[in-house]
């Protein structure tokens, strides 16, 4: 990497206890992208397992931003664009590992299409098939379907796909997008902590009259989930966290009756499992209990973005 010239492109990967995993990512982006001026920035969501010093020890010509607390992905993220000096950035997660020049590929395509404000790889899993790369904007229709016999089910867009395509979204892990598009639409939404929040933010990036899209000729490992839910204790927040950031988009894209909406739609298809289905029965029950949780937590944050009625005088 040229260090005398201004970076082309701004790589910010959130590391939260996850030292070995990011030391990978970084050692893969070194050894296979060419032709192509780059900063990588670290934000450090204060993890406990050492990574600190481990990634200084190992790459001194990092950027490293050490946060006092864990910021989330979203608001980690906006911390890093601060300090970026490129006019692109990827996010890439600290779980993936870069396959031949894919940040070039990427980087080229979205600078060949004006249009284009996001761009993303096609994502592998470990052992070489495709993964889960992008979705359409996400509706209530998409999570009924979900639901439904494989035979109601489209077939993912990333299994038949040749060219760039346009989606609703492209997946944080390796989110690439010019930041006129990521100022304009406004960042992050800080209210989001993990999930759910690069799917708003296409939303708003989508109003701004850009385009999203998969290019499947640019092809990253993605190990999947190792950055969220490595540890079992861990598994309840998480699984609280993804239903409280579901309730927040459906709000925030649609109406403050939205999250009603999805929640009776689980509601019933959970008791319907545990009632006909007793094999699923303790895996529902889990379920359901995690998205009360979360549904209480969101009706308190709607009430306080609703301003209190003004007494009379």
């Amino acid at each position: 990497m040229t260090t005398s010239t201004q970076p082309q492109l701004s790589i910010i990967i959130i590391n939260y206890n996850t030292k070995q995993l990011t030391s990978d990512c970084i050692r893969s982006i070194k050894e296979k992208t060419k032709d192509l001026r780059y900063e990588i920035i670290v934000v450090d969501n204060a993890s406990r397992d050492g990574s600190v010093p481990f990634l200084k020890q190992r790459f001194p010509d990092l950027l490293l931003i050490e946060s006092p607390e864990n910021l989330g992905f979203g608001r980690a993220n906006n911390l890093a664009a601060d300090i970026a000096r490129a006019d692109t950035l990827l996010l890439l997660n600290s779980d993936t590992i870069i396959i031949d020049n894919s940040i070039k590929t990427l980087y080229d395509h979205l600078q060949t299409h004006p249009q284009t404000g996001v761009c993303g790889g096609l994502l592998l899993n470990e052992d070489g098939t495709v993964g889960y790369s992008s979705s359409p904007q996400l509706t209530l229709t998409h999570y009924l379907r979900s639901y439904l016999p494989p035979l109601f089910h489209p077939s993912p867009v990333e299994t038949r796909l040749s060219r760039a395509t346009d989606v609703g979204y492209i997946i944080g892990a390796d989110m690439m997008m010019k930041k006129e598009a990521f100022e304009k639409a406004g960042r992050f939404d800080p209210d989001f902590f993990l999930y759910f929040e690069e799917s708003e933010l296409s939303y708003r990036i989508k109003q701004k009259n850009y385009r999203i899209q998969l290019l499947p000729s640019a092809r990253i490992i993605h190990l999947g989930g190792m950055s969220g839910n490595t540890q079992k204790e861990t598994a309840a927040f998480i699984q609280e966290e993804q239903w409280y950031s579901r309730f927040l988009y459906f709000h925030k894209v649609y109406s403050p009756r939205h999250p009603y909406y999805v929640y009776l739609l689980h509601l019933l298809i959970g008791t319907a499992k545990i009632t006909f289905r007793p094999t699923k029965r303790k895996e529902w029950t889990n379920r359901l209990m995690h998205m009360r949780k979360a549904y209480k937590r969101y009706i308190n944050y709607r009430n306080r973005q609703s301003p209190s009625p003004q007494k009379p005088t």
